[in-house]
């Protein structure tokens, strides 16, 4: 019995050992195998190619197959247009950049001959591009799936049996639709501090807000017309977001269908005028400039003319070539000066520009169809970008404060408190700065007329005309300060405690019950 169970047990002993070597024969050849598979893969990357290229030059078509969309783009003398719609408003640089891409293909691995190309979405491929050749050859490529792992793709040729992986650079390209090539115009430019009224048209309502000429003084009125004063911080950050409307996506150039849209008829449109100072062109300066150089063309040739006879006409005829001279090159700078002067003094013109945008319904991205009045695109905007004018509520806007009058603009203000009525006034006047600059010209006047009686009576004379024009000068740059005078009834009263007693007032708000 003993004989048994020691016989039992070196055969069990037996199995261990035998399984634990080929456990380790198993593992050694599978490394090995790994390895040698490596090796191979290595050398079939550093060797693999795509049995077909294409430089730019040679590029003559390229047809794009997006799922259900097909896009044809046709190169004659590098110039591309839109196949399917030749007044399509190609960017012809978009395209030549995603077409380029087919001019740097390169393979990561080759899948020789795999049997089921469903594995690789290669069964029916979402996309497809093929190029023709100027030497009249076309070339497709079939795109599949995408690898999960190296985020490469699969990509068969023609009806080639192998299956080549390839960076998601090359390829990512053509995951396109038409409007990714468009080029799309941009929404107007509108300086927040030129806006001087913005009208809010829905479905409820009008609401429309005006500012003043300075664009800080802000009004609201409600649909039913009445008008408060706004708050000029909600009125500022209406305007600043108005400032701050941009296009997301272009949708349609043509939008001969807005129903589509929901523009056909606007959930909202929104109006807003602008103040806009219009160039000046510069066509007189430079004719004016013109006529100054004829005019000097025209003295040098009669003076080259007069200098050749010079020898037969005397001295006499010298000095009344130099005094014509003389008064031809007073006139032109005459003229010049003129010129110079018109354009200084004149100012430029302010042109109201309205701009009148119309939103639609939403995307499945949430975004808002929209398009301007004047123009047939149709684009996107974000709501985040509309938010502020999407939600109005004119209580959001109406000022709180009980008095928002400057001081300064202040005309009168009567307080009564325990039966007792004062007038405050606000008084100002214009007064001359006194500034160390009149003191110097005084001196140098002295100096002059001290200088002035060792010359003779002609130098003297030039001398008082100077000084006269100086003191002119002076005059007419004379600055100017305002001064504010506060009273109360017509007396005339310190500053500090009144200017307290209103810069408190005018900041009493009043509270919005609900």
């Amino acid at each position: 019995m003993t004989a048994k169970k020691k016989k039992k047990g070196k055969g069990l002993l037996f199995a261990v050992l035998i399984l634990i070597v080929l456990l380790v024969l198993y593992f050694v050849i599978d490394l090995q195998q790994k390895k040698s598979d490596q090796e191979a893969e290595t050398e079939e990357t550093e060797e693999s190619s795509l049995p077909v290229s294409v430089t730019e030059d040679e590029i003559s078509k390229v047809t794009v197959k997006n799922g259900d969309v097909t896009m044809t783009y046709v190169k004659n003398d590098d110039t591309w247009t839109y196949e399917e719609d030749p007044d399509f408003p190609l960017d012809e640089s978009a395209v030549n950049t995603k077409m380029n891409c087919l001019t740097t293909l390169t393979v990561d691995r080759v899948l020789e001959s795999p049997e089921d190309l469903s594995e690789y979405g290669l069964d029916k491929p979402q996309q497809e591009v093929t190029v023709l050749k100027t030497d009249g050859t076309t070339f497709t490529l079939y795109i599949g799936n995408q690898n999960s792992s190296n985020n490469d793709f699969y990509v068969k040729v023609d009806d080639g049996a192998d299956v080549y992986t390839m960076p998601s650079s090359s390829v990512n390209a053509f995951n396109m639709q038409p409007y990714d090539v468009a080029k799309a115009d941009s929404f107007p430019t509108l300086e927040s501090t030129n806006i001087r009224d913005i009208k809010v048209e829905k479905e409820d309502g009008t609401v429309e807000f005006s500012s003043d000429e300075s664009g800080t003084s802000w009004s609201v009125k409600d649909q039913d017309g009445n008008e408060e004063t706004a708050g000029t911080t909600a009125a500022s950050d209406l305007a600043n977001a108005v400032s701050s409307l941009t296009y997301k996506k272009f949708i349609d150039y043509k939008g001969d269908d807005l129903a589509q849209y929901g523009l056909d008829k606007p959930t909202e449109t929104v109006t807003i005028v602008t103040e806009e100072t219009e160039a000046e062109t510069e066509e007189e300066p430079e004719a004016a400039t013109e006529e100054v150089t004829e005019a000097a063309t025209e003295t040098e040739m009669v003076s080259e003319s007069e200098s050749a006879s010079e020898t037969e006409t005397g001295s006499e005829e010298t000095t009344t070539e130099a005094v014509s001279e003389e008064e031809t090159t007073e006139a032109a700078t005459e003229t010049e000066s003129e010129t110079e002067t018109e354009t200084e003094t004149e100012e430029p013109k302010t042109i109201e520009v309205i701009t009148t945008l119309l939103i639609g319904n939403t995307n499945d991205d949430g975004d808002y169809y929209v398009k301007l009045a004047d123009n047939n695109g149709v684009y996107t905007m974000s709501e985040s970008i509309l938010d502020k004018l999407l939600n109005v509520d004119v209580l959001d806007y109406v000022s709180m404060y009980l008095n928002d009058v400057p001081m300064t603009n202040m005309k009168s203000l009567k307080v009564t408190y325990q039966g007792e009525t004062k007038t405050l006034t606000v008084e100002s006047e214009e007064a001359p700065v006194e500034t160390e600059a009149s003191t110097e010209e005084e001196t140098e006047a002295d100096t002059i007329k001290i200088s002035a009686g060792a010359l003779d009576d002609a130098e003297t004379e030039t001398e008082s005309e100077s000084e006269a024009e100086t003191e002119t000068e002076t005059e007419t740059e004379q600055q100017m300060r305002t001064v504010y005078h506060y009273l109360v009834d017509g007396e005339e009263v310190d500053s500090t405690p009144f200017r307290l007693f209103y810069n408190n007032l005018i900041g009493l708000q009043a509270q919005l019950l609900v």
